[in-house]
């Protein structure tokens, strides 16, 4: 596994990377607009995953030309995180992302400690930066 800098190899689990290539073989990029790296925060979301998949599916499929997603699960312990990654496989003729990183850690790191680490794995022409929560999500349905 390579290294990223200061975060220790033992820290994520399993990292997969899925790019957009252009006819020549180059990773899609787009001057015009911003880079903006969504950071997708999960974490033991079995209860929610209808609500979780509805989500990623359209984090993924964002009509904004220049945006990557790194989608992160914070030491899971339900299987959520393997039918994350089942959704992501299942879904990926439809990603609109140029990048998508699916990393899962050693352990729960909360929420901060889980967006640094996203932070430290972007894109270095990323300029804009949205972390994102299950947790979020599931307070907008709720109301609370």
């Amino acid at each position: 596994m390579p290294s990223y800098g200061k975060i220790n190899n033992s820290t994520i689990q399993d990292l997969e990377e899925i790019n957009a290539y252009d006819n020549s073989g180059n990773i899609i990029s787009n001057k015009e607009h911003p880079m903006v790296t969504v950071i997708w925060v999960n974490y033991n979301s079995r209860e929610f995953i209808d609500i979780v998949k509805e989500s990623l599916k359209t984090i993924l499929s964002f009509n904004y030309p220049n945006y990557e997603t790194i989608i992160i699960d914070n030491g899971s312990t339900d299987n959520s995180f393997e039918i994350l990654k089942s959704v992501i496989h299942a879904y990926r003729g439809n990603i609109s992302a140029r990048r998508v990183l699916i990393i899962r850690l050693d352990k729960n790191y909360g929420f901060a400690g889980a967006v640094n680490i996203g932070y430290k794995l972007r894109s270095s022409s990323s300029e804009y930066v949205v972390p994102v929560s299950y947790t979020h999500l599931r307070a907008h349905e709720t109301g609370r």
